[in-house]
């Protein structure tokens, strides 16, 4: 009688319990993928190109910049018209 009451009451209540445990499984899932991508040979190389571009922007901010060019005096309107004939 007990057992067929808790029968009962396990079909009621599945729909409840199914997205639970589906919930559970999905979560479960992604924390192992994303748990295994640092072991992926992908990542590790996407990693160290990261270092060595990091590395080469270093080298690169201690060069001097800031190449001097003699400045066009003429204002940028007078620059771009055409000269028109006097009559």
């Amino acid at each position: 009688m007990y057992a067929r009451i808790a029968l009962g009451n396990v079909r009621k209540s599945f729909r409840d319990f199914s997205v639970f445990f589906l919930t559970l499984a999905f979560g479960v899932c992604v924390f192992y993928a994303f748990g295994s991508i640092t072991d992926q040979a992908a990542v590790i190389q996407m990693a160290a190109d990261q270092r060595r571009k990091s590395r080469h922007e270093k080298w690169c901010k201690g060069l001097p910049t800031g190449v001097s060019l003699p400045a066009d005096t003429t204002p940028p309107s007078a620059s771009c018209r055409t000269p028109r004939p006097r009559a």
